[in-house]
């Protein structure tokens, strides 16, 4: 999804005063890009980061309502979805930056969101989500997700555990204090690895076959690692809300298996249909058959889950 840089709205829609989730992201020092590299520069660099921006809204079920310079303003009837896109807009900024995508070099942007009631009106979102969401944004440091109390209460529970208390902000007109929220997104730069002690197990298991949906993947010999994720970049793709860009790795290593978590909402897994082990920065062993869930539990995330079978060298 391509735009240009423009004051007006993408798309026309009918008023609606339906609460949604309005989230705000804003390309930090964009002023000083126009000094120090002049207005063709700084205009390519900002309009390939919008782009990218609104690449990430599409992808996670939002509605881009319109560009304010440096800004983009949009809109997800589901807050869920809406925490899911603003922290993969800062981790999709921070790659593209890393990838030398932009002329001007690496780019940082603030991201702020809020849930509640508004309305749409000639060609932007108005009322007291859009007024909150904003003043969130504005009080939001480079390279930071800000939301919500009404947000994270809105959300699955399994949502909330990386968010941190930030602030407590008075906002004058909408007559009142909003508990502001941070999101934690760089799952791998909070990563602890912690080893549980490997279960008694028969030796010499010869594969591991996971299944997805109507799809089968392996871990053997040969084959000893599979990447567990959100994104298109993972051996396995499992797009669930609650499942982190990437969640988690599957190993194969003399003759055992094992699961490593390094996500947010950490990995269920049940082994045996009946124990269940919570994982959290975390390396399991893995042993006879079960299901695991990908943030959340199998009745909140069933698109989460995936089945598990360790296969012995003789059968």
């Amino acid at each position: 999804m391509l735009v240009t840089m423009s004051t007006t709205n993408v798309q026309t829609r009918p008023t609606s005063s339906t609460p949604v989730a309005v989230l705000y992201a804003d390309i930090s020092g964009s002023t000083r890009l126009y000094e120090k590299f002049g207005d063709a520069v700084a205009q390519e660099a900002i309009t390939t980061c919008l782009n990218l921006l609104a690449e990430v809204v599409e992808y996670c079920g939002g509605r881009v309502v319109k560009f304010i310079g440096d800004e983009i303003q949009c809109i997800f009837h589901d807050p869920g979805k809406a925490m899911v896109a603003g922290t993969d807009m800062q981790i999709t900024i921070q790659q593209a930056g890393e990838e030398g995508r932009f002329s001007t070099g690496p780019l940082r942007i603030k991201v702020g969101l809020h849930f509640g009631a508004t309305f749409e009106s000639e060609g932007a979102i108005q009322g007291e989500a859009a007024v909150i969401a904003q003043e969130i944004t504005q009080r939001a440091k480079p390279d930071q997700v800000l939301t919500s109390q009404a947000t994270l209460d809105a959300v699955p529970k399994a949502l909330r555990i990386g968010a941190r208390h930030f602030d407590q902000i008075y906002l004058t007109g909408y007559g009142g204090t909003v508990d502001v929220f941070e999101l934690i997104y760089d799952d791998m730069s909070i990563t602890q690895e912690a080893h549980f002690k490997p279960p008694i197990q028969k030796p010499g298991y010869s594969r591991l076959v996971l299944s997805y949906k109507d799809r089968e993947f392996e871990v053997n010999g040969e084959n000893r690692s599979l990447k567990l994720g959100r994104i298109k970049s993972n051996d396995v793709v499992v797009p669930s809300d609650l499942t982190s860009r990437m969640h988690a790795e599957m190993n194969f290593r003399g003759g055992r298996c094992f699961i490593t978590d390094v996500s947010i909402n950490g990995t269920l897994v049940i082994q045996d249909g009946s124990k269940r082990i919570t994982l959290k920065r975390e390396r399991l062993a893995l042993d006879g058959s079960g299901q695991i869930c990908l943030g959340g539990t199998p009745d909140v995330n069933p698109h989460g889950v995936l089945v598990y079978r360790c296969i012995s060298e003789s059968g």
